[in-house]
């Protein structure tokens, strides 16, 4: 199924964090998003989507009410998250 395919019913149950057709063409998703107005809490994590330019350069600005904290873990990740440093490998000879 590609992004093409859904409806507004299919990403009202999707959950964009799982979703691997949305990665290949997200725009369609975008455009559902934005249909939902500048700011919006999308049902499957809480998380909140903004969308609208003035909305997000007020977000950025805001840090005592917004974090500017970026995960590639996602925003869900717990905190602290523990650092483990990376494997050594052997010097090649």
């Amino acid at each position: 199924m590609t992004t093409t395919d859904f409806d507004a019913r299919d990403y009202d149950a999707i959950d964009w964090f799982r979703a691997r057709d949305l990665y290949q063409d997200p725009y369609p998703y975008y455009e559902y998003l934005r249909a939902h107005g500048p700011v919006w809490r999308e049902p499957h994590h809480g998380a909140v989507m903004v969308t609208g330019y003035e909305e997000a350069v007020a977000v950025y600005h805001d840090t005592e009410r917004f974090s500017n904290c970026n995960t590639v873990a996602g925003p869900f990740t717990k905190w602290p998250v523990p650092f483990r440093a990376a494997p050594r490998r052997a010097a090649v000879q």
